[in-house]
């Protein structure tokens, strides 16, 4: 019993603070030259039965997290820009894990520069370990999420750096019709990566896009992708693909998008070339009602591994609110998907990954919230032939300006 009272002294007297005292950073904001700037935080613990999703040392502890943060921003009529920057630090009580901290900044911007011109920088820069996934948003439109998709499936906790920056502009060329260009550089590298086999690499993306307004609300599109990723081991791999969409607006609460197509990826090592084939596709759905919000996407995409070749990745995604009170509502947020290597001489079989997260979420104020919830995680690998499995239940207290929700 004494680990679960091992517990350390400023994370208990952090916690009093915040429940007791919540005035002393009750609505901070503050405003300089048309500048906003609003703090972030949020203080989470929880108990995990194996933290490290291994297969064979399934320590149970404690893991505190700590989250600070600041959001800036500045709208003008043609212009507009947010620039959020979040530090975690993960406290490990019980567990043989160290104690480490991790960084995010998130960069969205865009400007008008006539009517029918419009320009977006967007970017980001994570560094973080592997062994704590985080959730992306379904909706998340400031980059096409390029997610290295072993998150969540190394037992240990290896520091990854990873840049992203995606330039694009699009040109309203009718009423109906309009034309889109982008850029996409991603840059992924581990720390202690010679221990377990993790590769460095660079990827560029250029994308170009049509879309047509069939009705005001449906619109055809058809999506263009050449992407490069090079591997410090001198590996190089290519993938071309080309999409047709279609964006619907059924009713008032139901939208729908969809897109299908087909992709030719070569793959080339040690001066020898492997050319595949197959269908790629998105479906994303959006559910909404006065007291309820799902979203949820089915998708088949070619994505980067941490060995430095690419993967062909089938994956749901569901986010689902509702509200069961004024101040207190239901999140459900779950992803699972299974990914095999695009290159058969290198293939160490499926390998399937699960992660389910409901919570209870109290709205104490207008910007404190109170969560508790239960995480379970679930990996299996096909060669070799092993599954773990990871149950966490947990407690948040939050504080988030009402922009960001």
């Amino acid at each position: 019993m004494r680990l679960f009272w091992q517990v350390d002294t400023n994370v208990v007297l952090l916690w009093l603070l915040i429940l007791f005292f919540p005035e002393v950073v009750y609505g901070i904001e503050w405003t300089y030259f048309g500048w906003r700037l609003d703090p972030i935080f949020s203080l989470n613990e929880e108990f995990n039965d194996n933290p490290r999703l291994s297969f064979e040392q399934k320590d149970a502890g404690f893991i505190t997290t700590v989250s600070p943060g600041l959001l800036i921003g500045r709208r003008e009529e043609r212009w507009e820009v947010n620039l959020g920057a979040k530090l975690n630090y993960e406290i490990y009580n019980g567990v043989d894990v160290p104690d480490r901290d991790s960084e995010r900044i998130r960069l969205r911007s865009h400007l008008h520069f006539t009517e029918r011109s419009f320009f977006q920088l967007n970017g980001s820069y994570v560094r973080d370990t592997l062994l704590r996934r985080v959730f992306i948003e379904i909706d998340e439109d400031f980059l096409e999420p390029i997610e290295d998709i072993d998150i969540g499936l190394v037992d240990v906790s290896t520091r990854r750096n990873r840049v992203q920056i995606n330039p694009s502009w699009r040109y309203a060329l009718t009423e109906r019709t309009s034309v889109q260009l982008g850029y996409g550089f991603t840059d992924l590298s581990y720390a202690e990566s010679e221990e377990i086999n993790l590769i460095n690499t660079q990827q560029h993306l250029l994308s170009g896009k049509g879309f047509y307004e069939l009705t005001p609300i449906s619109t055809l599109s058809l999506n263009v992708n050449a992407t490069r990723r090079t591997s410090e081991d001198e590996s190089e791999t290519d993938n071309l693909e080309a999409l047709v969409g279609w964006n619907h607006l059924f009713s008032e609460t139901f939208q729908s998008e969809a897109r299908a197509g087909y992709r030719i990826t070569s793959a080339s090592s040690n001066d020898e070339e492997e050319i595949s084939s197959g269908f790629v596709g998105k479906l994303v759905i959006r559910y909404s009602t006065e007291l309820g919000l799902l979203r949820g996407s089915i998708s088949r995409t070619v994505t980067p591994s941490g060995n430095g070749r690419s993967n062909q990745t089938d994956r749901i995604r569901i986010q689902y609110t509702q509200t069961i009170m004024p101040r207190l509502s239901f999140v459900l947020r779950a992803d699972a998907f299974r990914t095999e290597s695009v290159e058969d001489d290198f293939s160490q079989g499926e390998r399937r990954y699960f992660d389910v997260e409901p919570r209870l979420l109290w709205n104490w104020t207008r910007w404190w919230a109170v969560e508790v919830g239960y995480h379970y995680r679930r990996r299996e690998n096909e060669s070799p032939s092993e599954f773990a499995n990871s149950n966490a239940v947990f407690v948040a207290i939050t504080y988030t300006p009402l922009i960001e929700r």
